[in-house]
């Protein structure tokens, strides 16, 4: 039985905040329950916006529980308080970059916290918490391994169905490589 510890703070992050981000949220949640506070955020918060009914509808097939979302903006005091933060895309990453002076070291693409995933070193501690908490600077070290470029999960708002369909099983598909790897 695994010993109880605060839960590891993990961040999500898309553009509107409408999307992708909160779809990444309540993955983790699901997968990771009490042992993440899992949050998302915007670079452009499309705040007082609902998520769009398309995206609904395949984190719902995708078996999410989709609860009320507001969009939150991100700032720099949201990035600072993560153990580890998952962006979609590379320009995320460099909203980070010009808003915080540079990218955290527990900054990832999500398709690239699912490629080192496959070779960095197993995370270890006593709760899933700690395994959370430890990924991020494991991670980190293994980027040396990877030289790779890495894709990024595309926006799917207005671009039709297919698009949230893409955008859905491109997050399921790299998270449940980070969800097996962190244990």
């Amino acid at each position: 039985m695994e010993t109880p510890s605060e839960p590891a703070k993990v961040l999500a992050v898309c553009t509107g905040n409408i999307c992708r981000s909160p779809a990444m949220e309540f993955y983790l949640k699901r997968a990771w329950g009490a042992a993440a506070a899992v949050t998302s955020a915007g670079t452009i918060a499309a705040t007082g916006w609902h998520i769009p009914a398309p995206m609904r509808a395949v984190e719902e097939a995708a078996g999410l529980v989709v609860p009320d979302h507001d969009p939150r903006q991100l700032d720099v005091t949201i990035i600072e308080e993560q153990d580890l933060v998952l962006v979609c895309t590379q320009s995320h990453k460099d909203w980070i970059e010009r808003h915080v002076g540079a990218v955290p070291l527990n900054t990832f693409l999500l398709t690239e916290a699912a490629a080192l995933a496959a070779v960095a070193r197993r995370p270890v501690g006593d709760s899933l918490a700690d395994r959370i908490r430890t990924a991020a600077s494991l991670l980190s070290a293994a980027r040396s391994l990877d030289d790779k470029m890495h894709a990024d999960v595309e926006d799917p708002y207005l671009h039709g169905d297919e698009a949230y369909v893409t955008a859905m099983r491109e997050i399921a598909e790299n998270l449940d490589v980070l969800i097996a790897w962190v244990g």
